[in-house]
């Protein structure tokens, strides 16, 4: 689609999973532009971000299948030595259970935090699309019809 992904996290997370102090700015810096895409997911910038938004996508994903895909993915990149952002890398995976901030405990402490906060942006924002995609197949299908309608973007 020719938009530009920033993932959130790079811009958050400095070495040693340090907050970065210029996260805000560099957030600021990716919505400026024209088209965009960036996660929703830290209160410092959700109200920057729906400011410059057109669509927020949903991906509400079963709570099973999405647990299964983090850890998936957790798995991948440790066992790979893949680096994340800023020289950082996905902790060992046995800290699972004596870090409380390990990535698959947070995602099953905050799998449904946000879940209140996206339908109200509909009411709050309603010059925002919210597109709320709950499987695989909604996913596809979407990502289908917005490629075969390019005008649809904006």
């Amino acid at each position: 689609m020719n938009l530009t992904y920033v993932e959130i996290d790079s811009l958050f997370h400095g070495p040693n999973w340090e907050p970065r102090r210029d996260f805000v700015r560099d957030v600021e810096s990716v919505i400026s532009g024209d088209s965009w895409v960036i996660e929703w997911q830290y209160s410092a910038v959700r109200a920057k971000i729906l400011e410059r938004a057109d669509t927020l996508i949903w991906l509400d994903l079963r709570t099973p299948l999405s647990l299964y895909q983090l850890t998936r993915r957790t798995v991948r990149r440790r066992l790979g030595k893949v680096e994340l952002w800023n020289g950082n890398y996905e902790g060992p995976l046995l800290s699972v259970f004596t870090d409380s901030d390990h990535i698959l405990r947070w995602g099953i402490r905050t799998r449904n935090k946000l879940r209140g906060r996206i339908p109200a942006v509909a009411v709050s924002h309603p010059n925002v699309r919210v597109v709320r995609l709950a499987t695989h197949r909604d996913i596809e299908l979407w990502l289908r019809h917005v490629a075969a309608k390019p005008e649809q973007r904006s």
